[in-house]
């Protein structure tokens, strides 16, 4: 319970899932000569009962959800995982291909490839059996203001049953998570190269490939999205004060008035891994090895989770969500290097000083990862699903010269105010800007939209200013999704250690651990505000929300642009780099393009050891 609403379950909200797996696989191989080995085999994986996500029978088969209307079982029985390999050891005894390859047993040329079923895991199951609006439906009562409210009046304590069971509308489910009547385990395709070449005793050379499709990956989809509506109104065809044809929409009702959002969980997503790589390895001899690898890679995909984080921006294109992955890393290197004097010298004395050290260094540097950039917004009420940071799944535009807006993206929310230290009325974040007759005429901004028709759902997206229901261009906008790039990642660690023997069967150890040793700032975590809803728009509340010609740190009204401390405009080069603002105190985009954390400073261990 908050001070304005109530938020109560209905439903038992207790459910009872088994998923037993059978497995089963064969696999052989074959030395067709000395120097070729050929390798194969098949799996085959079945799950019984990973995705039942109701218990109603359903007639013909299958199951509905406890509310009786949506199918919501399924099984998947081709789950058939062929793999092959292939590994030769070249073998030439002149010319150039021996120089390349060595002599016997020097070098190996290994492919391979592989299906690969994906399990299931028991949440697809869980949340299709909890979310039917029978097991549990939530419902939110708000506050009456009346000094006799039914459900307020017990405030901060429960109301009692016989009070809230008033509130639980009759032939209403609330929001679902069924699984999809043809949901399958997802499959990768894996494909790898690699080509090994050892060069004199302790040294050792790969060149690789690794490539990794998924297809029919999770992702959930609002099956009950508001319908989407052309405005047909005479003049709604052309952008506003101009004659440039535009069409303009509104979003009418869900479909099925009995649901909220049927987030639905498909096979209707896909991802891709492509990284070729280079590494050297000096095995240990003379007293030091080390090795080294670099990896330029790239990671696509439609979806980061099955949760809200993988509702598409528009439910009716699922390609334009395929895009970097936030794990991806284009550039990655990593190195080692130990040298240790064991027995390094034996004259009496010198070897108690130089013996028994060891020093070792791990270096991980890569490129920054990837973060989404999203207008922290959503187009209907209850449209809005959590995402890994804090960002909505919407996507702003972005124009041919780099310029990021989202005038007229659909969004439901207008302004977000709040209060200063003196008790003023203060503007704090805001939706896309939407600006019908009313809201242009009272801010004194160009008009960007129009009012919606009276057939129009009052969830739907609303005038920047006043609130009221409006038409919008885009549902969502035409930037890619993670196009925002972190901070580099620098790091390199130090060990030093001594052995000090005592005794045949006792000794100490000292060691010193330099994590970080060069207290390089590695930051992370990018998508904490990753939102262009922080923007406040820039109007004047004080003023009956006249607009404010040259704010900062703000959404200006007058030209739909987000403008940075300084008075810049953002553009998508500038979230592209790493950390956009030199003080992270004093936020140059009100923290879009900043990091929420860091990874750790320079830290110093200190180990003292007795070993017998």
């Amino acid at each position: 319970m908050t001070s304005n609403v109530f938020t109560v379950g209905f439903g038992p909200a207790d459910v009872n899932a088994v998923d037993t797996i059978y497995g089963l696989y064969v696999q052989d191989s074959w030395k067709i000569l000395s120097n070729l080995t050929f390798n194969y085999g098949l799996r085959y994986d079945y799950e019984d009962g990973a995705f039942r996500g109701g218990m109603l029978p359903k007639p013909g088969g299958g199951c509905f959800q406890a509310n009786g209307i949506i199918p919501a079982c399924s099984s998947d029985k081709n789950n058939f995982q062929p793999r092959l390999g292939l590994a030769w050891s070249p073998h030439y005894e002149s010319g150039f291909l021996h120089m390349l390859f060595g002599g016997p047993d020097r070098s190996v040329i290994r492919i391979a490839a592989a299906e690969v079923t994906e399990l299931a895991y028991l949440n697809v199951s869980l949340d299709s059996l909890t979310f039917d609006g029978v097991n549990l439906l939530t419902v939110k009562i708000p506050f009456m203001q009346m000094a006799s409210d039914p459900v307020f009046k017990f405030f901060p304590g429960r109301p009692p049953d016989s009070v809230l069971d008033q509130f639980k509308p009759a032939n209403f489910f609330g929001q679902l998570r069924p699984i999809s009547n043809h949901l399958r385990n997802p499959e990768t395709r894996h494909l790898s190269f690699d080509f090994t070449r050892q060069i004199g005793n302790d040294f050792v050379f790969d060149l690789g490939y690794i490539g990794v499709l998924g297809y029919g990956q999770f992702g959930e989809r609002d099956m009950n999205y508001p319908t989407i509506n052309l405005d047909t109104t005479p003049g709604h065809n052309v952008i506003p004060g101009t004659a440039i044809p535009a069409q303009f929409f509104y979003l009418g009702p869900r479909p099925d008035p009995r649901f909220l959002a049927v987030r639905t969980n498909e096979n209707s997503r896909s991802s891709a891994y492509h990284g070729g790589y280079i590494h050297a390895n000096k095995r240990f001899a003379h007293h030091f090895e080390a090795q080294g690898s670099y990896t330029f890679s790239k990671q696509l995909a439609s979806t980061e989770d099955f949760y809200g984080t993988s509702e598409p921006g528009d439910p009716r294109n699922i390609r334009a969500d395929r895009g970097p992955s936030q794990n991806d890393i284009r550039h990655l290197a990593n190195f080692s290097f130990v040298y240790e004097t064991q027995r390094l010298t034996s004259m009496p004395v010198v070897s108690q000083i130089f013996n028994n050290w060891s020093t070792g260094v791990i270096g991980v540097l890569h490129s920054g990862t990837a973060y989404p950039i999203s207008t922290g917004a959503g187009p209907f009420s209850g449209s809005v699903f959590p995402g890994v940071g804090a960002e909505t799944q919407q996507r702003p535009n972005v124009l041919s010269n780099g310029t990021i807006m989202a005038t007229n993206v659909a969004s439901n929310t207008g302004i977000v105010t709040g209060k200063d230290s003196m008790g003023n009325t203060i503007i704090t974040g805001s939706g896309n800007l939407l600006l019908g007759p009313s809201g242009a005429s009272q801010c004194g901004c160009p008009q960007t939209t129009y009012l919606a028709p009276a057939s129009a759902d009052p969830g739907g997206p609303e005038d920047s200013v006043t609130g009221d229901i409006v038409d919008f261009q885009f549902l969502n906008g035409n930037l890619q999704r993670d196009l925002g790039r972190g901070s580099p990642f620098y790091r390199f660690d130090l060990q030093l250690s001594k052995d000090i023997p005592i005794h045949e069967r006792f000794g100490i150890e000292l060691k010193a651990n330099f994590i970080n040793v060069f207290n390089h700032p590695n930051f992370i975590l990018f998508n904490g505000f990753d939102v262009l809803s922080n923007f406040p728009l820039g109007v004047d509340p004080m003023h009956n929300f006249k607009a404010i010609p040259n704010c900062t740190s703000c959404l200006n009204p007058l030209t739909g642009q987000y403008i940075g401390a300084d008075g810049r405009v953002l553009h998508l080069s500038d979230l592209q780099h790493g950390k956009v603002s030199r003080s992270l105190t004093s936020p140059e985009f009100v923290g879009l393009g900043d990091p929420t954390a860091a990874d750790l400073p320079r830290t110093i261990e200190l180990v003292f050891k007795i070993h017998w």
